[in-house]
């Protein structure tokens, strides 16, 4: 059985956000049969709600390699998603 999981490291234009999450391809606006480049709104915020907002990539992978340590199984290890043209979806 798959973990399907990963620490992800999601860069958009205010910044860095750090997550351990599974399905990461949740975030991403689906229209069959393919994903799109765009963020979804709201599984985005959904899977990033709890992070910090790091200003830079070294200081954001920092943290992640840290998430990583304290997770038993991780089937991706850390992973960059690049949406720096995109903005991180308001509340």
């Amino acid at each position: 059985m798959s973990a399907d999981n990963g620490v992800y490291v999601l860069q958009t234009s205010d910044g860095f956000r750090v997550a351990h999450a599974q399905a990461i391809e949740n975030i991403f606006e689906y229209n069959p049969p393919n994903f799109s480049e765009n963020l979804d709104p709201e599984m985005a915020r959904e899977y990033f709600k709890g992070s910090s907002v790091y200003s830079s990539y070294e200081a954001a992978m920092e943290h992640a390699v840290k998430v990583l340590r304290r997770v038993p199984v991780c089937e991706y290890g850390v992973q960059f998603i690049d949406c720096h043209k995109q903005e991180f979806p308001k509340d």
